[in-house]
């Protein structure tokens, strides 16, 4: 019989076979990847997902508020409003009532426009000012201040206007009331994913993959994203709540992956060494702080060897192995909801990250 004093040696050992099983699924999962050819799509599938995109007609409040957008320095290309206007429905819980399967896009897509013009004012336009006091405006206690001169006042309206329409088309939702307050909080983490992200620009030392996962994981807006679909749903899904939420937690960081695993290249020959493959070469000792503070002073021509050494690596395999143990997670958060079969969503998520790899380069 076991004794109790053996109980914390026999927890420690569990604790440490878990995190061993971790690696070893994941080195599993980089295995059977690499084993399987390319992780990208062949140039046929890319020509097609560009040209869907390319084509995806845009919803009519999206595009009042996109000429009002394409008016500010810096603005984003039509092309990333269809990319994610024409993603919204992959994205979307299964339990969204039919009649709002137009309207919920429409809330998804003005969501991230919101939440890009944060993200820019900071990773493009390093205007702080501006960030604070747009920052304020989901706050139902908080007023933007557009006096002060170092505030970009055309900037703050144009935002305001996004963020109004939005909570102006969600106030129709039939539950809205129930998770405004939660949508509210989700959005504010999304805002907190900016902050970190911009400290991870400026300070790359700083960085972990933990604290980019913990942290900068929000920008991908996947719970705000669930709060919609909440909004729009049968009250009844709230008694999932909580398992919902964890799956939505996993879903984002599948999302992270799939927008890492497209845009870190273009990002680090832009000066942003905060993307998470970077940032795990850097822990896994692919790259070093010295190679990455020569392009922080300039040394332009180190980057390409730099690129070459992350793929040669097959940091990018790495990566999506973890994608594909995130997946797995949420099959098992499926079999434990009771009021929605999330397997749609499941389907989504693949399909999501097809458009973020087919999209590599363009967004």
């Amino acid at each position: 019989m076991e004794r109790e004093s053996d109980q914390p040696l026999l927890v420690e050992q569990l604790v440490d076979l878990q995190l061993s099983l971790d690696g070893t699924i994941t080195n599993l999962l980089t295995a059977e990847l690499s084993n399987g050819g390319s992780s990208r799509l062949d140039q046929s599938a890319v020509d097609a997902f560009v040209a869907e995109i390319q084509e995806h007609p845009l919803p009519a409040d999206i595009e009042r508020l996109l000429e009002e957008y394409h008016e500010l320095q810096d603005a984003r290309p039509v092309f990333m409003w269809q990319w994610v206007h024409r993603l919204a429905p992959q994205n979307t819980l299964p339990c969204v009532e039919r009649e709002f399967t137009d309207a919920v896009p429409v809330d998804k897509t003005i969501t991230i426009l919101f939440i890009t013009m944060l993200d820019d004012l900071l990773e493009k336009r390093q205007d702080h000012a501006t960030f604070v006091e747009l920052a304020k405006i989901p706050s139902a206690h908080q007023t933007p201040d557009t006096t002060r001169d170092d505030v970009d006042t055309e900037y703050v309206e144009v935002a305001q206007q996004v963020w109004d329409t939005l909570v102006d088309r969600l106030q129709r939702a039939p539950n809205y009331e129930v998770y405004a307050d939660l949508l509210r909080f989700d959005v504010k983490q999304a805002i907190n994913a900016i902050e970190y992200s911009a400290l991870a620009i400026q300070h790359p030392d700083l960085v972990t993959m933990t604290d980019l996962l913990r942290y900068e994981s929000h920008n991908m807006v996947m719970f705000a994203y669930a709060d919609i679909d909440l909004m729009h749903s049968p009250l009844a899904v709230r008694d999932d709540l909580s398992t919902l939420r964890e799956a939505i937690w996993t879903a984002q960081l599948m999302a992270r992956i799939g927008n890492w695993v497209s845009t870190w290249e273009r990002e680090l020959r832009e000066g942003d060494y905060s993307s998470g493959p970077v940032v795990y070469a850097l822990e896994n000792g692919v790259i070093t702080g010295a190679e990455l503070d020569q392009l922080r002073e300039g040394g332009k021509e180190v980057v390409d060897e730099l690129v070459e050494r992350i793929k040669d690596q097959g940091v990018e395999q790495t990566l999506r192995a973890r994608w594909q143990q995130h997946y797995h997670q949420l099959q098992w958060y499926n079999r434990k909801l009771s009021t929605v079969d999330l397997e749609p969503f499941i389907e989504g998520m693949e399909n999501v990250l097809r458009y973020h790899l087919a999209s590599t380069g363009l967004k």
